[in-house]
């Protein structure tokens, strides 16, 4: 009987690490994780911050070397149209390289590169960790 507490104890402890680990996903209309992420010029960006101005901002993932992203932006521009189109109306668009250093697409010159010729008007933002944003702490 103190065996079977013991392995119930066990599992229960796994699943609360489990749980631990899961990210809390943003659900349509709430509140999302927020970050702090620089970009290639090396200027810090806060989602908190941009949020807190009332901007509405589109982020979209990025990597300079993944063919689909290539051929978007050399066969299309929607995302630098959609920058310039709202960029004086609180919209404000980056793209987000959360690719591990050392992999495809990531480092800073290749993302610099890109965001020249392929003449992006707004940030890129490097995340090297490829972690996920945590959401706030709650309130106690």
């Amino acid at each position: 009987k103190d065996e079977t507490k013991k392995d119930a104890k066990k599992e229960e402890k796994k699943e609360e690490k489990k749980d631990d680990k899961k990210v809390a996903a943003a659900a349509v209309g709430s509140v999302a994780p927020t970050f702090v992420l620089s970009d290639t010029d090396g200027k810090e960006h806060k989602l908190a911050d941009l949020t807190k101005e009332g901007k509405i901002v589109v982020l979209f993932w990025f990597n300079a070397e993944c063919p689909y992203v290539v051929k978007h932006f050399n066969e299309s521009k929607t995302f630098n149209d959609l920058a310039a189109k709202y960029k004086d109306k609180k919209v404000v668009v980056m793209a987000v390289n959360s690719n591990a250093a050392d992999s495809q697409g990531s480092g800073l010159e290749t993302n610099k590169k890109a965001k020249k010729d392929w003449s992006m008007d707004y940030p890129i933002l490097l995340d090297t960790t490829g972690a996920p944003p945590q959401p706030p702490a709650a309130a106690a």
